[in-house]
């Protein structure tokens, strides 16, 4: 019986002699949490436990100098009634941008457009019709989507010691090398008091969404070709 359980091992402790240096040598428990997240400014003990379990999940980390991207914070923007008044529910606003932020096009065009299971995919890697899958009785859809950026992108980022999630729409009205993301997608905020202090930072693909009119869709199963262009 195999468990779904996963297990992540961390090093403690070593021996001088064989020790090698890594990014955690030297440090404490909670000093080696700081360097992915300042995630002792949680408000509660169930948040801490799921904002620091964003580090764990599955992602595609993106090869960007987050040093050189332009990380600005804009105000949400929340749901209005036709007279113009603010919407609550249960005595809360409810927000109309909620987790979802802004990007400009030269990083969105960083982005993968081809994924298959969770795995990156060369243009040349997808067949219109492959062999074996036309044969094959468990064969699904594939999909090919053209060399555009995706329109929305789903994201999680670490900088400067805050932990942000949510998605990203891309804005050709940005300059270069610029996301905005939002109160609403601010998971672990940083600790002014730890400025300067070394930290992780990330960039991490969720999932993408391209436009509609870029892609063909090709049911094998059924033999049936639907292409917008």
């Amino acid at each position: 019986c195999v468990s779904g359980m996963k297990c992540y091992f961390v090093r403690t402790e070593s021996g001088w002699n064989m020790d090698e240096p890594y990014i955690l040598s030297g440090k404490t428990i909670n000093q080696a949490r700081k360097l992915f997240m300042h995630i002792h400014t949680a408000p509660t003990l169930a948040k801490y436990m799921a904002r620091f379990a964003l580090i764990l999940s599955k992602t595609i980390t993106m090869e960007v100098d987050l040093s050189a991207v332009h990380v600005i914070q804009l105000d949400d923007k929340p749901c209005s009634d036709e007279n113009g008044g603010i919407v609550q529910r249960d005595g809360e606003l409810l927000i109309h941008t909620d987790g979802t932020g802004l990007i400009s096009e030269d990083l969105a065009e960083k982005c993968p457009t081809i994924m298959y299971k969770g795995k990156l995919l060369k243009s040349q890697d997808v067949q219109a019709c492959d062999d074996t899958l036309m044969t094959s009785p468990h064969a699904k859809k594939q999909r090919s989507i053209a060399s555009k950026p995706p329109l929305l992108i789903q994201f999680r980022m670490f900088y400067k010691g805050s932990a942000v999630k949510g998605t990203a729409l891309i804005d050709r009205r940005l300059p270069p090398g610029t996301i905005l993301i939002r109160p609403s997608m601010i998971k672990i905020k940083s600790d002014p008091k730890l400025c300067g202090v070394q930290s992780v930072n990330s960039w991490e693909l969720i999932k993408m969404k391209a436009d509609p009119k870029s892609y063909c869709v090709q049911s094998v199963n059924s033999l049936e070709i639907v292409t917008t262009r």
